[in-house]
């Protein structure tokens, strides 16, 4: 005799209980919708918001040379979680990857009058060159002597409005920064970060293999700002020059380095609130100016 299955309906219990949860994992990245559409903000904005996630293809299209890019219309959470990227122009056979590589981008929560909002605003994922480094792999060395630690960003002038300007990272946890043009901090600057910010500023060139990088990577081409990393302590010293690095084969990871810099030691983490600065438009010819790269 064949057994009869019979299929029962949910109790009302489990239908409540499954409802919950689908409207929390909705409610939680959808908050703000029935506030109205997500407010337009800046890409500039954006950028100082941006958190995690790769704005980078490496192509392995045979040849490819030089950057193309996916443009994107990027909505963003209460949370700061990406709940849809649209493109809206570039390179359409890669799109599908470009979104991919959008949907998991992070970002601190976007505020007006002190609430998290829901925003949106323009972004874009280029498409660039393999990732080049030397053929013979040249290890990170130990830091044995921290107090000999000293690691420096500067970036540079250009044609236009760049920010110039030069950061310096001691050992010690001391600070000095120079704003020469383009900048909201203008002159010199001194202050300190504490040693947990050293060792992860440290931390971010050894996991980079800064060491096996090469020592430039300049495209032939003017306009642009030169941004130059370094780092050196017991006796040993590295620098990479980045002049539209990426556009040639750069390892992300160095831009990486110069915007993890700028976030855990520029002069808006450690200038006192009280102390007076200037916005600074025009070169300071009275400092020492580091000459541009070219």
């Amino acid at each position: 005799m064949r057994r009869a299955f019979v299929t029962r309906p949910p109790t009302l219990a489990v239908v409540c209980c499954l409802f919950v949860l689908l409207s929390r994992a909705q409610n939680a990245d959808v908050a703000g919708l029935q506030g109205g559409p997500p407010i337009q903000i800046s890409a500039s904005e954006a950028h100082e918001h941006f958190l995690s996630g790769s704005h980078l293809i490496h192509s392995a299209e045979p040849g490819w040379n030089g950057v193309d890019y996916v443009n994107l219309k990027i909505v963003v959470s209460e949370r700061g979680n990406v709940l849809s990227a649209t493109p809206t122009g570039g390179a359409q056979r890669l799109y599908e990857q470009a979104v991919a590589l959008a949907n998991v981008w992070q970002y601190s929560p976007f505020k007006r009058h002190g609430a998290p909002i829901f925003a949106a605003f323009d972004s874009y994922v280029a498409i660039v060159p393999p990732e080049k480094r030397p053929v013979e792999h040249i290890p990170f060395p130990q830091i044995k002597n921290w107090e000999s630690l000293r690691m420096t960003l500067t970036r540079s002038e250009c044609y236009g409005s760049c920010a110039y300007y030069e950061l310096i990272i001691f050992g010690d946890g001391r600070v000095v920064y120079k704003g020469y043009d383009n900048v909201d901090y203008c002159g010199e600057y001194h202050g300190s970060v504490p040693h947990d910010v050293v060792q992860q500023l440290a931390d971010s060139f050894m996991k980079a293999d800064y060491f096996n990088l090469f020592d430039r990577y300049v495209l032939n081409a003017t306009d642009s700002p030169t941004y130059t990393t370094s780092i050196s302590f017991d006796g040993k010293t590295k620098s990479v020059i980045d002049y539209v690095g990426l556009s040639i084969g750069m390892p992300e990871v160095v831009s990486e380095i110069e915007g993890t810099m700028d976030r855990l030691a520029g002069p808006s983490v450690w200038v006192k609130p009280s102390e007076l600065h200037e916005r600074c438009w025009h070169n300071i010819r009275t400092l020492d100016i580091p000459s541009r790269v070219e």
